[in-house]
């Protein structure tokens, strides 16, 4: 497993796309904190607010998820590494892995982009952001959710294999899907933008469960919202991990 995670890493490493997808998260952090913190909709519950600003860039690590996977079916480079190592469960294990590793990452480097900007502003105007537990266990929201965001990632990626289709099922899934089935299930079930009995369980709204904040009230508690979310992500991950292991190559 050592030199799987070594041939990822290198493959991740290797590349520009990252890069440029960190670099975007950088910037989306430092206009969100600016935007947040500039109109003064950090007042209460600080840390949280600031906390799921930057889980705006969450998108970003799930792209850079997938991608991890569906590069190698683009390219072709996937049968070189089944030839190395014919346990395809091994191979997604250890994408699976980095990917986690890859979200851990950014969410770092998000948190930090937010904290300088944000802290020597509001010290600025005597509201000084306490680094007590409530702004720890914001900043570990937002890290397991980048985790847990870029794995779900990869997961979709072994399901669909194709970059392309891969890239478009996320994106309409979690901005068009899920608000059409928000929307349906306001209108059945409750008042149009009032809390309804299914969004909460939707796998968009699970993960931003994670971090909570803003629109909480279409939201499950942080703890159900992990326990779904890793539901969700463990699912994929099986799906995933059958789809290559029966689809060729």
């Amino acid at each position: 497993m050592n030199h799987l995670l070594r041939a990822e890493i290198l493959k991740l490493r290797t590349t520009r796309t990252p890069y440029v997808l960190l670099l975007v998260g950088v910037l989306l952090a430092g206009v969100t904190t600016s935007a947040l913190v500039g109109s003064g909709a950090v007042e209460q519950d600080r840390a949280l607010a600031l906390a799921q600003g930057s889980s705006f860039a969450s998108f970003l690590v799930l792209v850079l998820g997938a991608l991890l996977v569906t590069n190698e079916y683009r390219h072709g480079t996937i049968t070189t590494t089944f030839l190395g190592e014919p346990r395809r469960v091994h191979v997604l294990v250890a994408k699976l892995l980095v990917a986690a590793a890859a979200g851990v990452l950014f969410a770092l480097v998000t948190l930090a982009t937010t904290a300088a900007i944000a802290l020597p502003w509001l010290a600025a105007r005597d509201e000084a952001l306490p680094l007590d537990g409530q702004a720890l266990e914001a900043c570990g929201r937002l890290v397991l959710a980048f985790a847990l965001y870029a794995v779900l990632g990869a997961a979709v990626g072994a399901v669909i294999q194709g970059q392309v289709g891969t890239i478009v099922a996320i994106f309409v899934w979690f901005l068009v899907v899920e608000s059409l089935v928000g929307l349906v299930s306001q209108l059945v079930f409750g008042d149009f933008g009032e809390p309804d009995p299914l969004t909460p369980y939707l796998p968009g709204n699970a993960l931003g469960g994670i971090v909570g904040g803003q629109g909480a009230e279409f939201m499950l508690r942080a703890g159900p919202a992990i326990l779904l979310s890793l539901a969700y992500v463990g699912g994929l991950a099986l799906l995933g991990a059958l789809s290559m292991t029966r689809r060729d190559p």
